[in-house]
């Protein structure tokens, strides 16, 4: 459950970082974000290989928090997770461009 958990937060995180300015999008909870990040723990802890079930929830996450309220809500769910689950902040800024995607920010502690 703790590792769901941070992978749920460090979800958030990265796909908030996407936010610019996006239509209305339909509400996301961080047991959502948990459940599609859950394959990218390994790398976030460790730089472990980036598997495609990972990339498919970091893309299906990508595409489905738009707004950046839902946005901003994952960043809170993943900074709390960050610290309490051994998350690297170097891997994490490089998990989309391993899964195709170009964020176009740097994800820190003063990402919001």
């Amino acid at each position: 459950m703790a590792t769901s958990k941070t992978l749920v937060n460090a979800a958030l995180l990265i796909f908030l970082v996407i936010a610019v300015t996006a239509p209305e999008a339909r509400a996301i909870n961080c047991g959502q974000v948990m459940q599609r990040m859950l394959p990218c723990l390994g790398y976030l802890r460790n730089g472990r290989t980036v598997s495609s079930g990972c990339c498919n929830g970091v893309r299906s996450l990508n595409s489905g928090i738009r707004a950046t309220p839902e946005r901003q809500q994952a960043c809170v769910c993943f900074k709390q997770a960050i610290p309490a689950y051994g998350i690297n902040y170097d891997f994490a800024n490089s998990l989309a461009g391993k899964c195709g995607i170009n964020l176009g920010i740097t994800i820190s502690k003063s990402t919001n």
